[in-house]
């Protein structure tokens, strides 16, 4: 299965709530998005695919996965690359880098 989270980060207290998962399950090619049913919804009305200057929808599979990379892309809202596996993994947020 492939799968993209959409991810809500709170600044003031370094948290990460997953509050959708897109799912393409192996042998499909239709995406299911759950989670906030706000957002869930808006999901399945599409997103605008910007490398190729179209809307693109759950039915389009991998291409609507991909897409969501850049449609959300806020530091507060963001998407995570399409990641593979068994199952949706829970989301991690990543260590902060150090500087110098």
């Amino acid at each position: 299965m492939k799968y993209v989270h959409i991810v809500a980060f709170d600044p003031a207290t370094q948290r990460a709530d997953t509050k959708a998962t897109c799912v393409l399950d192996n042998g499909s090619t239709v995406v299911d998005c759950r989670g906030d049913e706000a957002l869930a919804a808006e999901l399945r009305s599409g997103v605008a695919d910007q490398a190729r200057m179209l809307m693109v929808t759950p039915r389009d599979g991998e291409a609507f996965l991909a897409a969501l990379k850049w449609t959300y892309r806020q530091p507060t809202l963001f998407a995570t690359s399409v990641m593979e596996g068994d199952s949706a993994q829970p989301y991690v947020l990543p260590e902060p880098k150090k500087l110098g």
